[in-house]
């Protein structure tokens, strides 16, 4: 009898646990779809319990910051954040961040990016990583929409993972949000932040992944710095020479 009894106990501990996970995980899907729908980082962002923003590293002018986000008890992820000023204009760094082939020069956690649409101030790009082992493989299929606000020029990043095909052996993002903000000073330099979430699970420790990525990630913002001053030098040369630089107007061209 006393045995039966424990029984009923421990099946309806398993059956409560089965329950619990079920409406985690549809409420996690609930949510996933609801990004599905959303263009604009900020606004995932306002649905989350948010950390205090941490500095994690600083050089050469790039700080690297973090934070946490929790999206109710079952999800967590972690938001990126870099930024830097530049002795540059703000076409400048554009160029940098608009052009697939700038972006090869840069970026060095990247092994190919194409342009696969444009349209007006809207343009979708393919990217596929340069994921160091042991961590699989990935690519992002982006939407990047160019917007003015309050005289800063925004760029918002948002995951088209069904745009085209998968590739075989490379994991496809399928959330992921980002945010370019360029801000120009009276002192003719530019500001630049970014901001970048995923909900991507590698399923390597975040105490091995995180390094590794976020020592990636900090070398190509010194190098972008760099390379943004270098076209404000180039674009200064061409000026002199009294020729029209027109590498922005035509950069999706």
């Amino acid at each position: 009898m006393q045995k039966n009894h424990k029984m009923n106990i421990i099946k309806t501990i398993a059956i409560s646990l089965f329950l619990v996970l079920t409406i985690c995980r549809t409420a996690v899907v609930a949510q996933q779809k609801s990004w599905a729908a959303m263009e604009d980082i900020r606004h995932v962002t306002a649905l989350a319990n948010a950390s205090r923003l941490e500095i994690l590293r600083q050089e050469n002018g790039v700080t690297l910051s973090s934070r946490w986000l929790s999206f109710g008890d079952s999800l967590k992820t972690r938001e990126i954040s870099l930024h830097f000023v530049v002795d540059a204009s703000m076409q400048s760094v554009l160029i940098n961040l608009i052009q697939p082939e700038k972006h090869l020069v840069w970026n060095n956690a990247i092994r190919s990016q194409k342009l696969l649409k444009h349209e007006g101030s809207t343009w979708i790009t393919h990217t596929i990583y340069d994921i160091p082992y042991p961590f699989s493989q990935q690519d992002l299929v982006v939407k990047n929409r160019m917007l003015e606000e309050d005289q800063k020029t925004i760029i918002l990043l948002s995951a088209l993972p069904d745009f085209i095909a998968p590739i075989k052996n490379i994991n496809r993002q399928r959330h992921y949000f980002g945010k370019w903000e360029l801000s120009p000073l009276q002192n003719g330099t530019t500001q630049v932040r970014f901001s970048a979430l995923s909900f991507a699970d590698s399923g390597i420790p975040r105490f091995i992944r995180d390094p590794i990525i976020q020592n990636k990630l900090f070398n190509t913002f010194i190098m972008l710095k760099k390379l943004s001053a270098d076209e404000e030098k180039a674009v200064v040369k061409q000026l002199s020479s009294h020729s029209e630089p027109s590498y922005f107007n035509h950069a999706l061209e």
